[in-house]
């Protein structure tokens, strides 16, 4: 399950969200500021997942969630490469591109971001276990993080 944590695209963004958003607004000020809000959208929406994960289930949670992971993901994808055809950039398209990233995130936080190490926890009894577990995601994480 570490493993999918990192490698659901969530790294990508949060390593590279200056550069998505600069690119898709071309203001780096404006870049910044995005990747601000960014950081408190993952933040705030991981908290507030704390209170649904009992209500709807921890299994029913990430189903849905990397389902919802996966379509936004791929709806991101498509529109940045659209854009990548225009010379200028187009508000409408960089607001669509900002808004995919930021449901993406928001459906992150509330699935994979806080179920993967509640799931963990729960399954893995042992601390050896988790900690297998956790340096597993932090391979992975280091395995994404470096650029090529």
């Amino acid at each position: 399950m570490q493993f999918l944590y990192q490698f659901c695209g969530i790294n990508a963004i949060i390593f590279y969200s200056s550069s998505i958003f600069e690119d898709s607004i071309g203001d780096k000020k404006m870049a910044n500021f995005m990747t601000i809000i960014s950081g408190i959208i993952l933040m705030v929406f991981s908290f507030l997942a704390s209170f649904t994960s009992k209500k709807y289930g921890r299994k029913t949670i990430l189903m849905y969630g990397n389902i919802g992971l996966l379509v936004f993901l791929l709806a991101t994808g498509i529109c940045s490469q659209i854009t990548s055809n225009y010379d200028e950039i187009n508000t409408v398209w960089a607001t669509v591109i900002i808004g995919l990233i930021f449901i993406y995130e928001i459906i992150f936080s509330f699935s994979l971001g806080t179920m993967v190490w509640v799931y963990n926890a729960e399954i893995l009894n042992s601390e050896k276990a988790l900690g297998f577990a956790t340096m597993i995601s932090w391979i992975s994480a280091f395995k994404l993080g470096i650029r090529r």
